[in-house]
């Protein structure tokens, strides 16, 4: 794990970042299985708690779909996706699919707090619409974000931790609905546009076909490798949202929790960087 003073450049990055509006400074978008790893989940509470320390707040979203597979299959539910690997969510699974994520939101501000952060638990901020009623998961667009309770976080100098679960675009409806931790991800960076939109993951980075990680990658290069099917599953859906992101953000980066201070506050960076390419 980097330590935050170990970095000689350091110093000039938290003033640089000091200068941003609190919002503005970083999305992290943070999945599962770094969640149900005991060893990754504490690297992340501690490189959050190092950046809190500086008065920067960075905005967490997360997922639980490890966490979620294990409950259904638990109740004895199928977990079936649809053809990008998205999840199929009928009526019935959303019950434990909230519980899930409310424990998971809970798990992550202990985790924090454990090394001295603060923490502000963040819920339902997302309405979306859905392209089937039947299918809780299908969200075909979202449509509103209530960004306040992530800036009453950071005016109180806590960390907002915001859960991926949403509700129905639809007056007077509260129907919960599940919306991909990375889509969620994307459409907050899309909306507060950070200066860092990052996705934690435990491998920290996009490898090549012969499992080297792969420093720096455009997005019509991205593109190229979903479409050979060299990007699948959910990494697939990880990089359609780094692509739409990228037309609000500068860049995005994969990176894992033992480098998310060196990708933060190095010249060099870690992992994974996503660009436009140019036009």
């Amino acid at each position: 794990m980097t330590n935050l003073e170990s970095i000689p450049e350091s110093g000039y990055y938290v003033d640089k970042f000091g200068t941003y509006e609190p919002h503005r400074f970083a999305v992290i978008k943070i999945g599962g299985g770094i969640i149900g790893n005991p060893e990754q989940l504490t690297a992340m509470a501690d490189a959050l708690v190092q950046i809190q320390s500086h008065n920067l707040y960075p905005t967490i979203v997360h997922g639980g779909g490890d966490q979620i597979d294990e409950a259904l299959a638990a109740r004895g539910y199928s977990s079936e996706r649809d053809s990008k690997d998205l999840r199929i969510t009928p009526t019935g699974h959303m019950p434990v699919i909230q519980s899930v994520l409310r424990g998971v939101n809970i798990k992550m501000c202990h985790a924090v707090r454990q090394q001295g952060g603060g923490t502000y638990s963040v819920i339902d901020i997302f309405e979306a619409l859905l392209s089937d009623y039947s299918n809780l998961a299908s969200v075909s667009a979202i449509t509103h974000i209530n960004t306040e309770p992530i800036a009453a976080a950071m005016a109180a100098a806590e960390l907002p931790i915001v859960s991926c679960i949403g509700h129905l675009a639809m007056k007077g409806c509260k129907q919960a609905v599940n919306i991909n931790a990375d889509i969620a991800a994307t459409a907050l960076a899309k909306t507060m546009r950070p200066h860092k939109f990052v996705f934690l993951t435990p491998v920290g980075a996009i490898y090549d076909s012969k499992g080297k990680p792969i420093s720096k990658i455009s997005d019509v290069e991205l593109e190229h490798k979903i479409d050979n099917k060299e990007i699948t599953g959910g990494m697939a859906v990880k990089a359609r949202s780094v692509i739409e992101a990228l037309v609000d953000v500068e860049h995005v980066v994969i990176t894992s929790p033992k480098h998310l201070i060196k990708e933060f506050f190095s010249h060099g960076g870690a992992g994974t960087l996503i660009y436009r390419a140019p036009q």
